[in-house]
């Protein structure tokens, strides 16, 4: 684990990043819009990116997929998660025609492991050689951002997530939304719709986004039945829709959309 020091010290330190207190509530969006959405897509499941991908493109929307680096064909190693033993993760090539489509690919890490049950030097890893392949194997270069597996980290993972990357994103099943002014952009927070979710109460939670002029993370994992609580086609093709209707939201990437409020401090 984190060694005991290192998390204490992470804990009564000043805070890990800086939100963005200076910003103005009275702010809109990129091009003037009230709010933001953004799909963020863990684990890397190749065949339901081949179903993601026609839909975005069909209401010209940019998600963020995060990738388990080690589960890439050929290296293909360490599979084990139950929920992603039995699907294919795609290879590089198929990952560069996502990127080069206007979609973000982040890190998942290497492993998909808890992160704060491991040591340190595990948890740099995970973290900075995932980074190092995504940059070698689709030529990218900048900063980039991170997904943590099973939506687990603490103060001194997040600290050190913060070296080697811009943002990165945990999971909540209770919906909380961003609110510019208030963000811990090394937990961004994201909300997670179960299959139990109707399409109604994805519609009331980007609704709620709007009234509070926030920023929601919508975290998803595969589609039609692979990966962990998959969307079906016919509710995500429900969702894109109702947000083409909204001319007062902002679609973009997990990357993009939280750059945009860094600049805003």
């Amino acid at each position: 684990m984190i060694r005991r020091r290192e998390m204490m010290r992470c804990m009564s330190a000043a805070p890990l990043i800086l939100t963005n207190a200076g910003f103005n509530r009275d702010a809109l969006f990129p091009g003037g819009k009230r709010f933001a959405v953004t799909f963020s897509i863990d684990d890397g499941f190749w065949k339901s990116a081949q179903e993601f991908l026609p839909l975005f493109d069909r209401f010209n929307y940019r998600a963020t997929f995060n990738l388990v680096t080690s589960w890439i064909t050929p290296m293909r190693s360490g599979v084990g998660d139950d929920y992603n033993q039995a699907s294919s993760h795609g290879t590089w090539t198929n990952w560069k025609t996502v990127l080069d489509r206007g979609h973000e690919i982040g890190s998942h890490s290497m492993t998909h492991p808890h992160l704060p049950q491991l040591d340190e030097s595990e948890v740099k890893r995970q973290l900075l050689y995932s980074k190092r392949r995504i940059t070698k194997r689709l030529t990218l270069w900048g900063r980039k951002t991170f997904a943590f597996p099973y939506n687990d980290s603490s103060p001194a993972v997040r600290e050190m997530a913060g070296r080697y990357y811009l943002a990165a994103r945990e999971g909540t099943r209770t919906g909380e939304i961003n609110q510019p002014g208030a963000i811990d952009f090394l937990g961004v927070r994201s909300w997670w719709p179960l299959q139990h979710n109707t399409l109604g109460d994805i519609v009331e939670k980007i609704d709620e986004t709007r009234d509070m002029r926030g920023w929601l993370v919508i975290g998803l994992h595969g589609m039609n039945g692979e990966g962990w609580h998959p969307i079906t086609t016919e509710k995500m093709t429900g969702v894109l829709d109702y947000l083409s209707k909204q001319n007062d939201v902002y679609v973009d990437t997990f990357k993009n959309t939280a750059l945009w409020l860094m600049k805003k401090t």
